[in-house]
């Protein structure tokens, strides 16, 4: 009555339903390898994200750092500055006293001599002493 073989009239065979089985098995796997390499891509995706926000966080950091040494060169920028502004005040100061220092040097030196009187006005001297 009813043949089995792949004509389709009929309850299929044993080989063709073995045959299916397998096919749908290949399926199955090729379904189940092709879903592990996208989770494999996905995990290998994920590590590139990190990796690549690894490198941004370093960038982060790194810029940082920069504007951390920036902040102390312009520090030490205006420590120099007021290094030299207070050398220029030292020296002006120094100088100053020194100005004071031989003005007071000079007036004691000063006092120290009689002052020079002009023959027209001043004192005169006796004769005897002016024909040596």
């Amino acid at each position: 009555m009813g043949s089995t073989g792949s004509g389709g009239r009929g309850a299929p065979g044993c080989s063709e339903v073995l045959a299916a089985g397998f096919i749908r098995v290949a399926v199955f796997f090729r379904v189940v390898v092709f879903l592990a390499a996208g989770f494999l891509r996905v995990a290998v995706f994920f590590r590139v994200v990190v990796f690549l926000a690894a490198g941004f966080l370093r960038a982060a950091v790194f810029f940082r750092v920069v504007v951390f040494l920036a902040a102390g060169f312009l520090r030490a920028a205006v420590f120099f500055r007021v290094v030299a502004f207070l050398r220029v005040a030292l020296l002006v100061r120094a100088a100053a006293l020194l100005l004071l220092a031989g003005i007071a040097t000079a007036s004691l030196i000063v006092d120290d001599n009689p002052p020079i009187l002009s023959r027209r006005g001043g004192a005169q001297e006796p004769a005897s002493e002016n024909r040596r």
